[in-house]
C-alpha cells in the first residue's frame, strides 16, 4: 500500500495530504462570513388615494406615517410631494391653487402638511363627536374584539375617564356578556381589562356551544328486519315488463283486464284489449275482450274488485229495454 501511496503522489506531484484540524480550519476561512447588520428590504402597499371624507383623514395620514417609516423615507420633501399625489376630489380641489402657484404653501414639512389637512377636511369638533358615538355604539352582531377596537379609537378623542368608558363599553355590550357581568368575581380596574375579560367570556361561550352541537345525535335509518331476526332485503323485483311493453304498460290502466291476463297477452303477441293477433293495442278497434280469461285471471284479487263495476255496466242497458217494453205493454189497448 506504502508503494501504491507513493506512486500516486508520484504521479500528481499537485496533491497534499491534509489531517483532519487542517481540513476543518480550511472550511472554516472558506466560508463566508455572517451577514451582520444586513436588512430585509420591505415593499409596503402604497396608501389609498384621499378625496376629503373627514371620517377618513385619519386613518390616511396613519397609512401614509406607516409607509413612510417602512420605506425609511426621512426628507419632508418626499413625504410632501407623495401625499400630494394621493389627493383627489375635493381634497384635489383644495390643493389646485397651490400646485399651480396662485397660492403660496403655507407648510414646509411633512408634519405641517398634515396639520393643515386637519384642519381643513378633519372634525372641527373631534372630542365631541367621539363621545357621541361612544355612548351610541353598540356591539350587535359584531365580536367583541371588532367592537372593542372601534370603542378604542374613539376614546382616544373622547377624552373621558376611565370609569365613565368602562360604564359605555358595558352599556354596548351584548345582552349574553351584560348577563355574564355580575356573576363575575373579577374586578376591573380599567376599561382595558373589561375589554379582555368580555373576549375570554365570548370564546368560552363559542367553546360551550361548539360542545353541544358536537352532542346532537345522528339519525339512522333503521333497517327492517323478518320474522326470524334477520335483516330484510331490500331488493324489489321489477315486474313491470320488458322496455318493449312500455306503449301497452300506458294502456293497461284503461284495460279492465288482470294482471295475469296482461302478462299472458303479451307473452303470446296477441292484442291486450280483444286479445286477438294481428295488431296493437292503439289501433285495436275492436271491443275490450273479457271472455277468454283463464281460471287463474278470473280468481286474481284485482279482477273481483273490477268485475261487478263492468257487469253492472253491461245489464244496465237491458234492464233499461226491459222497463221500457212494461211501460208500453201498459199503455197499449188489451
Amino acid at each position: 500500500m506504502s508503494e501504491a501511496a507513493g506512486s500516486s503522489s508520484a504521479t500528481n506531484p499537485t496533491m497534499v495530504s491534509l489531517t483532519e484540524a487542517q481540513f476543518q480550519a480550511l472550511l472554516t476561512n472558506t466560508r463566508p462570513p455572517p451577514a451582520e447588520g444586513r436588512t430585509t428590504r420591505l415593499k409596503p402597499e402604497k396608501p389609498p388615494t384621499f378625496n376629503g371624507d373627514r371620517t377618513k383623514l385619519r386613518s390616511f395620514l396613519v397609512l401614509c406615517r406607516v409607509y413612510y417609516e417602512a420605506n425609511g423615507v426621512t426628507e419632508d420633501r418626499t413625504k410632501i410631494t407623495f401625499t400630494e399625489t394621493l389627493l383627489r376630489d375635493a381634497a384635489a380641489r383644495w390643493l389646485t391653487p397651490y400646485a399651480e402657484g396662485k397660492k403660496d404653501r403655507t407648510w414646509d414639512t411633512y408634519q405641517a402638511l398634515a396639520e393643515v389637512l386637519r384642519i381643513q377636511f378633519g372634525d372641527p369638533d373631534a372630542e365631541g363627536t367621539a363621545r357621541n358615538k361612544i355612548e351610541r355604539l353598540k356591539q350587535g352582531n359584531d365580536t367583541v374584539t371588532e367592537f372593542w377596537n372601534t370603542f378604542r379609537l374613539l376614546s382616544t378623542d373622547a377624552n373621558m375617564d376611565d370609569g365613565t368608558l368602562q360604564r359605555c363599553f358595558l352599556k354596548g355590550m351584548s345582552s349574553k356578556l351584560q348577563d355574564a357581568w355580575p356573576r363575575s368575581q373579577v374586578r376591573h380596574q380599567t376599561v382595558e381589562e373589561l375589554a379582555n375579560w368580555a373576549v375570554e367570556q365570548e370564546n368560552r361561550m363559542a367553546t360551550i356551544k361548539q360542545i353541544r352541537q358536537s352532542k346532537t345525535p345522528i339519525k339512522t335509518s333503521e333497517v327492517p328486519r323478518s320474522s326470524n331476526g334477520t335483516f330484510r332485503s331490500s331488493f324489489q323485483p321489477d315486474n313491470r315488463g320488458d322496455p318493449m311493453e312500455l306503449d301497452a304498460t300506458r294502456n293497461r290502466s284503461r284495460l279492465p283486464i288482470p294482471g295475469v291476463e296482461y302478462r299472458r297477452r303479451m307473452s303470446q303477441g296477441l292484442c291486450i284489449k280483444c286479445a286477438q293477433k294481428g295488431h296493437l293495442v292503439k289501433d285495436c278497434k275492436n271491443p275490450i275482450n273479457t271472455k277468454t280469461l283463464t281460471p287463474q285471471a278470473r280468481n286474481s284479487q284485482n279482477w273481483r274488485q273490477q268485475q261487478p263495476r263492468f257487469q253492472a255496466r253491461e245489464i244496465s242497458a237491458p234492464i233499461l229495454e226491459e222497463k221500457g217494453e212494461e211501460s208500453g205493454n201498459e199503455g197499449s189497448p188489451q
